[in-house]
């Protein structure tokens, strides 16, 4: 289920979309108006309803997890899900979700190397997450002080690294979907994630003796 402050950024995400003339049309109430003016234009955003916009959410939170800064990384999903729409055809039976994810990582990617340097900003669950439902205050306090110490970790590792276990440990890819994303080989895959998990390990220790000391 989606949590109040990613809902936000997908109705956002769905607000560009429907406002989009050149492609997807005028929309209303979150049904395109053009339906009936052409056959295979309205097979298309049934097909993107249907495969792509139900994996809106994990293209912001990858996106987040790419630039390290929300408002940067809503217009990097908004622009990947109209990418998605316009060339929905060359999907050519991929997986939605790693075939959408592999469109954000290449639109990261160009925001990235277009010499910008967002803000970065540490990931926080505070305004993504619904209220902990655990009957112990203390001791839900604590598992969200670890879960955002293991994402602050997450987020310092080298982006390389931080991709690969993004997309394994918290979108729980297999190895092969995440290959595609990243285009890279299975083996390549698992040498990464390995290393990412020895890394972020190191990084969370390494804080931990730091605060102790």
């Amino acid at each position: 289920m989606l949590s109040e402050g990613t809902s936000a950024q997908v109705d956002a995400a769905r607000a560009r979309l429907n406002g989009w003339s050149s492609d997807a049309g005028a929309a209303s109430g979150g049904s395109y108006v053009y339906k009936g003016r052409n056959r295979a234009l309205d097979q298309r955003t049934d097909d993107f309803e249907r495969t792509i916009w139900p994996h809106a959410a994990a293209a912001y939170s990858f996106a987040r997890w790419m630039v390290r800064n929300p408002h940067d990384a809503e217009d990097i999903a908004q622009e990947s899900l109209v990418k998605a729409l316009r060339s929905l055809h060359t999907r050519c039976g991929a997986s939605p979700r790693p075939w959408l994810l592999a469109i954000v990582r290449n639109t990261a990617l160009n925001f990235l190397t277009r010499g910008r340097s967002p803000m970065e900003t540490e990931w926080s669950e505070t305004a993504d997450r619904s209220p902990d439902a655990a009957p112990d205050p203390e001791r839900g306090l604590i598992d969200r002080q670890n879960r955002d110490r293991v994402r602050a970790a997450i987020g310092r590792l080298q982006p390389e690294f931080r991709e690969a276990l993004v997309l394994r440990e918290l979108e729980g890819m297999p190895y092969k979907e995440i290959g595609y994303v990243l285009g890279i080989p299975i083996g390549t895959v698992m040498s990464r994630l390995s290393r990412a998990r020895h890394l972020l390990a190191d990084e969370i220790l390494g804080r931990a003796e730091g605060g102790a000391a």
